[in-house]
């Protein structure tokens, strides 16, 4: 066809094949993506997670070793001038001279101090050597009286074995942050004094982390009870714990952690969002020397920085393919949807009625052969189906009108709350019938007796359709014409009973609950036979419920025994009845409505009179089933006695 573009009719039809397919296998591909990424996703991150983490551990370990280095030589230099100093006079040019060689030959070293045990405090004068110009040692009297108490003096002299200090500033000597080294000085198993190295806290910033790490990452130090030595955050170091920070935070996932590292622990720790380290990760490891901790703190970014390069590539990979796929699968779509027009053009004219239209042009396609090959078949069995068709047709439409007449017999049996509101001045009643099909099986129904006696009952057929509305109008007119003579509930419910036991009806069994009101007294007698509870309504507003019955349903067993209350209504009581119809009303999810929504929803309206009464509870119903088919027939029945 001259004009005729595929892409077109593609874009702009939704329902034809080639859309179909192609929207089919978008949805698919989709999902098979989805799935494809969030799994790509969780084993990238995995993997990623733990090369850092080798990576960090590496990185800490080789931090921990350079650290470790300084410590070693500091403390081998310590134990070295402990065995000069004791062979030696403390003031002489020779000591000097050997510190200031062990200071050339290791700047990490700030100062060295030799003080006097407590004992032989005067014997001779505390010194420091300070490094001076070229690295040469400058001896100095130490001008603090109290040394003896400093923790750098107290933890060699009193565990008498070399120790690291805390640190601590050197306000007399060097006037630094120093961290001291600590060696007892004996001599014939006599502490004669204590020798003292000091480095600076500053120094330990020298060892930093690789060029690639700078961004993202940086590093602390601990002390061995978790005291912050080094941190970027200078108002940190010295102020602050790992386990001040989180308290301050909160954070018992980093108090956690604190504790594995001062107890020698080595790993890789993630931080909560609410944490100082919000979101990073800290890998850390102990020094063997001193029990210092050395940390390497790491942002998540920096752990999964290729993550995103890769899943950019899976993303793009997958683009392509999917456009391949798509382009496939129209080409292939358009060598089927041609012979395809022709089978609907011909199916229409068939449709219209045309059962000589011949089809042809399959393009070769098995499938498409097949299809002619059916719809040709089909044509002559349209032939036949018709003309049975218009025969059941007219049957159809007989019955249903057949249906419709005894709909509205039914209906004209039950009372016109329109023209039948009041039968007397002392009671009113009003009634609602909804079968579930054309006819059904509910019945209420209200007369005189005579002048001061009124009957009135409800009653539910189990079955639905023709032959339960036939039982019905039965157990209604046998009401009617006995109530007169035996005046008595039970007496006329036994009487329809074996009525209905002796015949031989397709649907006998009938729930049903009758009474009789004496419109003076207000003394009224009822009968339950297996029916649902009713209510009645007190003039003061509360509800009281009538759930015991009488007998069994009738239409069963003959000679039941039913049995009859005899209960005072009183002016102003109102007395609702209903079938299984309104309890068993079924919403979208399954729930039934039940007598605990009949009650909540009487307990609304017990001020309103009988008719809103019964249009909110039948309301209140349809609400609750919402678009679902009524399963049962649903019938309700309010008295108002009046006094």
């Amino acid at each position: 066809m001259k004009g005729f573009s595929p892409m077109a009719q593609i874009k702009f039809n939704r329902s034809s094949f080639a859309y179909s397919m192609i929207w089919h296998t978008v949805r698919i591909m989709i999902i098979i993506f989805a799935v494809s990424l969030i799994a790509f996703y969780l084993i990238i991150s995995e993997i990623l997670l733990r090369n850092s983490q080798n990576y960090l551990q590496t990185e800490v370990s080789e931090r921990v070793a350079q650290f470790e280095n300084k410590l070693s030589t500091i403390e081998m230099s310590g134990r070295v001038l402990r065995t000069y100093v004791v062979g030696s006079d403390i003031q002489s040019d020779q000591l000097i001279a050997y510190i200031s060689s062990m200071m050339q030959h290791n700047p990490d070293l700030l100062s060295v101090c030799i003080v006097p045990a407590t004992e032989l405090m005067g014997t001779y004068n505390p010194s420091i050597f300070e490094r001076g110009d070229n690295d040469k040692a400058l001896a100095m009297t130490l001008n603090d009286e109290d040394y003896i108490y400093r923790d750098w003096y107290q933890l060699a002299y009193l565990m008498n074995e070399a120790q690291w200090s805390e640190p601590w500033f050197d306000a007399l000597g060097t006037k630094q942050l120093v961290c001291s080294f600590s060696l007892p000085l004996r001599r014939e198993e006599k502490i004669t004094g204590v020798l003292r190295l000091d480095i600076a806290v500053k120094d330990l910033k020298d060892i930093d982390l690789p060029q690639k790490m700078t961004a993202k990452s940086y590093s602390m130090i601990l002390s061995d009870v978790g005291t912050i030595i080094k941190h970027p955050a200078d108002s940190l170091i010295m102020n602050y714990s790992i386990f001040n920070l989180a308290v301050e935070y909160e954070d018992d996932n980093l108090k956690s952690v604190g504790r594995k590292m001062i107890d020698g622990e080595r790993g890789m720790d993630k931080m909560e969002k609410h944490s100082y380290f919000a979101g990073q990760w800290i890998s850390y490891a102990q020094l063997p020397s001193n029990k210092w901790i050395f940390a390497i703190v790491t942002d998540t970014s920096f752990i999964f920085a290729d993550r995103k390069r890769l899943l950019v590539t899976i993303v793009l990979v997958f683009s392509i393919a999917f456009a391949l796929t798509l382009l496939t699968i129209y080409l292939r779509t358009l060598r089927i949807s041609r012979p395809l027009k022709s089978v609907a053009a011909n199916a229409a004219r068939i449709g219209e009625g045309d059962f000589d239209a011949v089809l042809s042009g399959s393009g070769g396609i098995f499938e498409i052969d097949q299809l002619f090959t059916a719809i040709n078949k089909m044509k002559n069995s349209l032939k036949e189906y018709i003309a049975n068709l218009r025969q059941v047709s007219m049957e159809k439409e007989r019955i249903q009108a057949e249906v419709e007449f005894a709909s509205q017999v039914q209906l004209s049996l039950v009372p016109h709350n329109r023209s039948q509101v009041f039968l007397s001045e002392q009671i009113s009643f009003y009634g609602m019938l909804n079968p579930a099909g054309a006819v059904g099986g509910d019945l209420y129904d209200y007369f005189m007796i005579d002048d001061d006696h009124c009957c009135f009952a409800i009653a539910d057929v189990v079955d639905k359709g023709i032959v339960a509305a036939m039982t019905m109008t039965i157990a209604s007119t046998h009401i009617r014409t006995t109530a007169d003579s035996l005046k008595d509930t039970s007496h006329i419910l036994a009487s329809l009973n074996d009525f209905l036991c002796s015949k031989n009806l397709e649907s006998t069994l009938i729930t049903i609950i009758l009474a009789m009101i004496n419109l003076k007294t207000g003394e009224m007698s009822v009968s339950n036979c297996g029916h649902l509870p009713w209510y009645q309504i007190k003039k003061d507003g509360s509800i009281i419920k009538h759930d015991q019955t009488d007998s069994t349903a009738l239409g069963v067993f003959r000679d039941i025994v039913i049995e009859q209350k005899v209960l005072r209504i009183e002016a102003g009581d109102k007395l609702v009845l209903m079938t299984d119809g309104v309890t068993e009303t079924m919403n979208d999810r399954g729930d039934f409505y039940t007598t605990k929504r009949v009650e909540d929803t009487l307990s609304t309206v017990t001020e309103e009179n009988i008719e809103t009464i019964a249009e909110t509870l039948y309301e209140r119903v349809e609400q609750f089933s919402g678009s679902g088919i009524p399963r049962d027939d649903l019938t309700l029945l309010v008295v108002e006695y009046k006094g």
